[in-house]
């Protein structure tokens, strides 16, 4: 890599860093997605799913027109309920809670159901602290 692209290449991560609320230099670094979820009758929603060591964040939520109405939203870990909510959606929404995770392999498991359509989404993520 060029010496002119070095600087460069740091303000970007720099700038990348302060979009996602990162700080730069930061010892443990967070991965943030919103993840596609698959749903029955297509409407497009995210699982969110933020991690960062042993620490997450996990939701559910969607910026569609199809996705108003009332939404029952559970996830588990390792068939533990971690997130039981129901929510009436308008508009751009999403509903996450945060966790501090145990040691060993978590199986995170989406299930939200909209009591408006009947339409169900699902997702599942493994996390190994």
């Amino acid at each position: 890599m060029s010496r002119i692209r070095k600087p460069a290449l740091a303000i970007a991560i720099a700038a990348a860093a302060s979009l996602t609320g990162l700080a730069a230099g930061t010892a443990q670094a967070k991965s943030v997605s919103l993840l596609p979820t698959s749903c029955t009758q297509g409407t497009a929603a995210h699982m969110v799913y933020l991690s960062a060591g042993s620490k997450v964040t996990l939701g559910f939520g969607s910026s569609s027109s199809a996705s108003y109405g009332s939404w029952h939203i559970v996830i588990t870990d390792n068939d533990a309920v971690a997130l039981n909510y129901t929510t009436v959606a308008s508009t751009s929404w999403s509903v996450s809670t945060n966790r501090t995770l145990t040691k060993g392999v978590h199986v995170l498991a989406l299930n939200a159901e909209s009591l408006t359509t009947g339409e169900v989404c699902t997702l599942t993520v493994t996390n190994k602290v």
